[in-house]
């Protein structure tokens, strides 16, 4: 019980994950839809290099970039922070979240855009006023990939924080383990307020993208 004294108890490792979790989803949807939207509906050369290369970040392990990348956050000054967090786990996550992304605005009819366009929209108001609200399944199914990954990572998580301040539930949660005793009780409810917070996660986002098929375009995964 001395160790939920110190302000490890689940509940407060849940809300620096929740925390961290929201901050990953918005940054890396929100860049891999505005470079989707660019690399679907512009041609220019290098787009498909670019492309390229942004798939390429799938075939990155993290435990092979683990040490530069420890070295590009102390260079940064940002160990031991939220954005050590954070930043890897959007990058992590670009590669796929742009690559479906991309495939459903490639799906989206020209003619809407130029409709659009004729009418007197800006590029920034084809994808805010048409593009995003169309595409709410892919963007729904993108963010429950992200939250699912930054959720349970444990090993950035692990390396770049060392305060207790700063640490989510897969790290934090070994503080009621040692080489020699193990605390349960407390390991196991931490272990099920994960889970409880994954499955309201999923059920909610169910709900919603089932609101979503019903009146307008079909999901492109089905939850």
């Amino acid at each position: 019980m001395g160790k939920l004294r110190q302000g490890l108890e689940p509940g407060h490792l849940s809300i620096l994950s929740q925390l961290t979790t929201l901050c990953t989803v918005l940054l890396c949807v929100s860049i891999a839809a505005l470079a989707a939207f660019a690399l679907s509906r512009y041609r220019f050369r290098g787009s498909k290099l670019i492309f390229v290369l942004c798939m390429g970040g799938m075939m990155l392990s993290p435990q092979v970039t683990l040490i530069p990348l420890y070295k590009i956050i102390q260079a940064l000054r940002i160990h031991d922070t939220y954005w050590a967090m954070i930043l890897p786990y959007a990058a992590y996550r670009m590669p796929i979240t742009l690559m479906l992304i991309r495939s459903y605005f490639l799906s989206i009819p020209k003619e809407i855009e130029e409709s659009a366009t004729i009418d007197g929209c800006r590029s920034f108001d084809v994808l805010w006023r048409i593009f995003l609200p169309i595409s709410k399944p892919i963007l729904l199914t993108c963010a429950i990939l992200v939250a699912y990954y930054a959720w349970n990572e444990f090993m950035f998580s692990m390396i770049f924080i060392d305060s207790k301040a700063f640490k989510t539930i897969p790290s934090g949660l070994m503080v009621f383990r040692d080489a020699l005793s193990t605390d349960y009780a407390l390991l196991f409810a931490g272990l099920t307020n994960t889970h409880a917070h994954d499955h309201r996660v999923f059920a909610d986002a169910e709900a919603v993208h089932s609101g979503h098929d019903g009146g307008g375009r079909e999901g492109v995964i089905s939850l």
